[in-house]
Parts: structure tokens; C-alpha cells; sequence
């Protein structure tokens, strides 16, 4: 609600128009800052509609810039800036921020190698030229496995490592590396189900039994199928390349009279540190087409 602001108090505060110079803000977007509850002003002039703000106020409106850089909401900007969360909720959403910048860098380094490909080569196939598919049999394997929906493909983390937990508890060591199977029919943007598991031997079988938890991600120890026939091609570098495998898979299964037959299985070696060393097998299980099928 606006009052009347007599001049001894507006020579006091700042207007609209200084706080916009001062914090390279825009007028439209601080009223709209100030519609939304994230920054106000001190009073609003009934008479002039000018709004007024006090100096210290600049400090909340840098903060809120500031988050906003960071590419925060406007709702996780209004609990940040309100102390509405614990510390521990704060520190988890910076956290959170940082994953998710780490995976869009790594999205742009991988899209940028492949502007570069292009740039130097100009040949639409080459990105799939580095990839040689095999058809190969995989024999069953005994996993400890945890299956829940995630948020989207690059939120399966946490799974693997409440497996990892699990296994570090009984005192089990995984014979190989970390397996991802995906059981949606198709591709999906989000709630993605995924399976994240870890080879045992069957000798560890009994000191695993019962699995822990409930519900989706709970633990559970089961074999892997045998796949008969599997196309298998390897990836290296980020997964978040590893579309490029899935096309030049793709393109082998169809142009080689096969079609997929069952969820797809990524098995990750981790060679070194960075994305850059990661070798990514990617397995699907596929059958031949019968002549005279689509």
C-alpha cells in the first residue's frame, strides 16, 4: 500500500531509477522483482507511484543477481534469500547447482568436439566413423542391482552408489564394472528406469542374502540373462557422447538385418580421472529379422 512520502525522506532513499543505474537492472525488472516478493521497496509514493528503497537494500538485490548467475529459480532465489532453509537443505541445493553445471560443461565439451569434426572434415557421418559394432554372445552374470525411476539419465548416480554401499557393508568386492540397464521400451526426456548393478561372484551369494531396503532402489542379487546375439559397440569419452554410439549402433542393427530384442546394457571402465579416459561398452540384444518381417 503506497503512502505519502515527504521530501526529507525521499532525499534519503533511493528511487527506481538510481537503484537501477547502480545495479545495471532494468526498471521493468525490478517491479517485476518487486511483484514477485523477492525485492521491494521500502514505500511506494501514493500520490507519484514512485518507489522508494533504502541503500542497505542494494545488498539483497546483488545476492539475488547473484543467485540468478548461478542459474537458480526465482522460487530457490526467494528461500535463498529469505533464510527460509536449514543449512544443510542450502548446501545440498549448492551442491545440486554444482552437478549440474560439472554436466552441462561436459555436454557443451562433447558437442563442441563434434563442431570441431565437422568444421575440419565436413562429412555428416564422421562423428560414427570411429565406432566398429560386433556381434557377440554375453554370457549370464550373477549383479547386485539397484532399479528405481530417476530424474533423467545423468540422476543414476546415487544408485550405483547405494549398491557400492551395500556390497562395502558385507564385505563383497564387485568382480567387474558397473553395469546400467534400461528397461523403458524407448527413449525417455525424464522419470527414466534404470537399474544400476555390479557383478558378484556366486560364492559372495549367501553373505548378500537378504538384500537390503524396500520399494524402488531396494538391493537385490539376481542373475543377468545369457544374450545369444548381442551388438556390441564401445564408446570413449563423456557419456554424455555416448548418442553418438547408440546411432552407429542403430545404423548396424538395421542395415544388417537385425532388430533389438531386449532392454540395452552400458558396462563402464573407468581408465583415469576425466571423461576423456571412460570406455563405455554399449550391448543390445538383438535377433534377426525373418524374411518377409517390417
Amino acid at each position: 500500500m503506497g503512502q505519502a512520502v515527504n521530501r526529507a525522506t525521499a532525499e534519503s532513499l533511493l528511487k527506481i531509477g538510481d537503484v537501477s543505474r547502480l545495479s545495471g537492472v532494468s526498471v521493468r525488472m525490478l517491479r517485476h522483482y518487486d511483484d514477485l516478493g523477492l525485492f521491494r521497496p521500502v514505500v511506494v509514493d501514493e500520490f507519484s507511484g514512485y518507489r522508494y528503497y533504502r541503500v542497505e537494500q542494494m545488498y539483497r538485490l546483488h545476492r539475488l543477481l547473484a543467485f540468478k548467475e548461478m542459474g537458480f529459480s526465482l522460487a530457490q532465489v526467494a528461500c535463498l534469500l529469505d533464510g527460509s532453509l536449514p543449512p544443510n537443505a542450502v548446501r545440498a541445493l549448492f551442491m545440486e547447482r554444482q552437478g549440474d553445471i560439472k554436466r552441462e560443461i561436459q555436454e557443451r565439451e562433447a558437442r563442441l568436439a563434434l563442431v570441431r569434426a565437422q568444421i575440419e572434415h565436413f562429412d555428416p557421418d564422421l562423428p560414427l566413423a570411429g565406432y566398429t559394432v560386433t556381434l557377440k554372445p554375453a554370457a549370464s552374470v550373477r549383479v547386485a542391482s539397484a532399479r528405481a525411476m530417476v530424474r533423467t539419465y545423468w540422476h543414476s548416480g546415487p544408485l550405483f552408489e547405494r549398491v557400492r554401499a551395500f556390497l562395502g557393508q558385507r564385505g563383497v568386492t564387485p568382480t567387474g564394472p558397473s553395469i546400467a540397464i534400461y528397461h523403458d521400451p524407448e527413449a525417455r526426456d525424464q522419470n527414466v528406469d534404470v537399474e544400476a548393478a555390479y557383478p558378484v561372484a556366486f560364492a559372495d551369494s549367501a553373505r548378500l542374502a537378504p538384500a537390503g531396503g524396500t520399494g524402488d532402489g531396494r538391493i537385490t542379487v539376481r542373475d543377468l540373462p545369457a544374450l545369444t546375439m548381442a551388438a556390441s559397440v564401445l564408446h570413449r569419452g563423456s557419456m554424455h557422447s555416448v548418442g553418438l554410439a547408440y546411432q552407429a549402433v542403430g545404423r548396424w542393427i538395421s542395415a544388417s538385418g537385425y532388430r533389438i530384442a531386449g532392454q540395452n546394457r552400458n558396462t563402464s571402465h573407468i581408465l583415469g580421472g576425466t571423461p576423456a579416459d571412460h570406455v563405455t561398452e554399449v550391448l543390445w540384444p538383438v535377433e534377426p529379422v525373418t524374411a518377409g518381417e517390417d
